[in-house]
């Protein structure tokens, strides 16, 4: 029997399907190709040179571990939300099968904080990036507002434009939660 395939609830399934087959060749390449990404150490073959250049005329102790091993727990970490501990069980299992050093989570969580963005600007006519995020303004919870029938407080945004050459901020504004995303760039 074939899937039903409805336009707008599914748009993913549609790229592997024909008619009634699927695309098994590229179904099974794009799943290959996502464990590749996931799992690339090829950096590994590289260690030591990655390691000297990420010290070379670097202020105060050197470094243990290359960034690019820093990028590979990152992306571990942002795919699988995996804690900072996990991170460096799995360094100390990888640093005993390939032979190099292994640092603790606190340097890990420090040097994954100080990773900067590097952004491919796959389109030329993009120069900048807009977003929002809200912010509760106090930490009260529902339980307290409704014990004691106060008022809601709500929350307000934080309205960001962002450049993509040197990943700057351009603007910003902060609003109430009643006005909507792009209102405050507009006018």
């Amino acid at each position: 029997m074939t899937p039903q395939i409805n336009n707008k609830i599914n748009r993913s399934i549609k790229r592997y399907w024909i008619g009634s087959n699927r695309r098994w060749e590229k179904y099974n390449e794009s799943l290959v190709d996502r464990i590749e990404y996931l799992t690339d150490l090829s950096f590994i073959k590289d260690y030591d040179t990655l390691l000297e250049e990420n010290n070379s005329g670097k202020i105060g102790h050197p470094y243990k571990v290359p960034d690019a091993l820093i990028m590979y727990l990152a992306r571990l970490r942002s795919i699988f939300n995996i804690p900072f501990r996990t991170l460096e069980g799995m360094l100390r299992s990888l640093a005993i099968i390939a032979n190099i050093k292994s640092i603790s989570y606190s340097e890990i969580f420090r040097r994954i904080r100080r990773i900067k963005p590097e952004l491919n600007n796959i389109n030329s006519k993009l120069d900048c990036i807009i977003d929002s995020t809200g912010y509760k303004i106090t930490i009260r919870g529902d339980y307290l507002r409704h014990k004691w029938h106060r008022k809601r407080k709500g929350w307000i945004k934080l309205h960001v434009i962002i450049s993509l050459k040197d990943v700057t901020v351009l603007s910003f504004t902060i609003t109430d939660e009643h006005t909507h995303w792009c209102v405050p760039f507009i006018i």
